[in-house]
Parts: C-alpha cells; sequence; structure tokens
C-alpha cells in the first residue's frame, strides 16, 4: 500500500498550501504495513514516532501523520 505524511503544526493542525487549501503532503512510498511506512518516514523527516503513525519533530515544532492512499483521499 502506498504511503503518505501529512504536515502538522505544532498545535496538530493540518498544514495546507495557502491558496489552494490542499494538504501539505509528502510522499513516502509502498510499503507491506503502517510500521514500515513510520521507520521510513522517521528517516526520511528526521523525525520521532509518537504513537499510531503519529510523527514529532520536537516538542511545540509540529510534525507529521502518516497516512494511506485511501485515507488521504479523505482529507
Amino acid at each position: 500500500m502506498e504511503y503518505f505524511a501529512l504536515r502538522l503544526f505544532g498545535d496538530g493542525a493540518m498544514k495546507r498550501h495557502a491558496k489552494t487549501f490542499e494538504p501539505e503532503v509528502t510522499k513516502l512510498g509502498d510499503f507491506d504495513s503502517l510500521e514500515d511506512a513510520v521507520k521510513q518516514a522517521c528517516a526520511q523527516l528526521d523525525c520521532n514516532h509518537l504513537l499510531r503513525g503519529i510523527l514529532s519533530q520536537g516538542e511545540g515544532a509540529g510534525g507529521y501523520m502518516i497516512v494511506d492512499a485511501q485515507e488521504l483521499t479523505e482529507v
């Protein structure tokens, strides 16, 4: 399954493009599980895994939420 990282602000709100309002997304690639996608995202985005696919760049600094392609279409 294909996985993506949605950018989050420090307060947990999703970061969106100023004009199109599309969520800021980083494509991670095709993985067998969420766990594999999280490992790749931690290495690629220099973050720490907190819980259930939520990554942090540091306290109050924001982070990412890992989602699959189906979840991304729902956002």
